[in-house]
């Protein structure tokens, strides 16, 4: 491979490749056809003396195209939002991914996975992604997996740059493992643990419209044979907090701790144990729902709970 920067076609044949990967040792590098304005961390030169790999559909050789014979651009389109995400661990990274909406839809294939890297990626329709962006409203959710054979590794995903992304959007990672989730615009993103054979973890990353303060919009709680049933409704995203009080005030029981929950409807379900595990007495206790928004605001409700044996 050749100096000056070259883009990629398959000989004379359409559609043209517009994108190759390069392996640096601590990550994929993205070399891509993409005029300014678009992903300002990927680089369009193909440098002398580098290996790369680059993705066809089918049999057939690969020319590096000439001044002549460019590939087409990549576009996303005029106002494309969009969200990076990276997977690290210690010096090694996986930088080169991205999701969001753009005027048109582009996906980029995911490269191989290489042993005792870290790799992120994106579910498609059928090949693992390392760009998704779609067309339509912003409010949209990405399955995505992240893998590494390393053990014993502490390995955090998070969103460097959410500048893109309109400040009335929260961006909300759910780890599917544990079921807990962030705030990428006020964390510093997910860790979690490899164990001792490495990880394939599921996530979804999820754009949700934020509403002002998180309120508590409704509370209900019922009794049942040896448990009661809370059910809140959230008017916007908000890290949720749900504990039980005695009549003194003493907490008891904590049902939840700060787990994000979108808008809607959502059930809590209380064994009328206290945290110790046994069994709480015959009196009145209090059941309270705390919301906390991405910005800081937040909202108590409080409904009280009989428990009769």
């Amino acid at each position: 491979i050749i100096s000056p920067p070259r883009n990629i076609t398959l000989g004379n044949t359409n559609p043209a490749i517009s994108y190759a990967w390069y392996y640096d040792g601590t990550g994929y590098v993205l070399k891509a056809n993409i005029p300014a304005g678009g992903l300002n961390v990927v680089d369009d030169k193909l440098d002398a003396w580098k290996g790369y790999f680059i993705k066809r559909a089918a049999a057939g050789n690969v020319q590096i195209g000439t001044a002549q014979a460019n590939a087409a651009p990549i576009s996303f389109g005029d106002d494309a939002k969009l969200v990076q995400l990276v997977a690290s661990a210690g010096d090694l990274a996986d930088s080169m991914n991205f999701c969001g909406i753009g005027g048109d839809a582009v996906e980029i294939a995911n490269p191989p996975l290489v042993d005792g890297a870290v790799d992120l990626a994106f579910a498609g329709s059928s090949d693992a992604l390392a760009v998704d962006v779609r067309t339509g409203d912003l409010a949209q959710k990405w399955d995505l997996v992240v893998t590494t054979s390393l053990p014993n590794t502490a390995v955090t995903v998070s969103a460097p740059d959410l500048s893109m992304v309109p400040p009335e959007y929260a961006v909300i990672l759910t780890d599917k493992e544990s079921g807990k989730s962030c705030y990428l615009r006020t964390s510093a993103g997910f860790t979690f643990d490899t164990g001792a054979d490495g990880a394939s973890r599921k996530m979804t990353l999820e754009i949700v419209p934020r509403t002002g303060a998180a309120l508590v919009s409704s509370m209900s709680v019922q009794s049942g044979t040896g448990a009661a049933v809370v059910t809140y409704g959230l008017s916007g995203p908000a890290s949720v907090t749900a504990e039980v009080l005695n009549i003194a005030g003493r907490k008891v029981r904590q049902i939840v701790a700060d787990r994000v929950e979108t808008a809607g409807t959502h059930t809590l379900v209380w064994n009328l144990s206290s945290d110790a595990g046994t069994a709480v007495p015959r009196g009145l206790y209090m059941i309270v729902i705390q919301a906390r928004s991405e910005d800081g605001q937040q909202v108590r409700a409080v409904r009280p709970l009989s428990v009769n044996r």
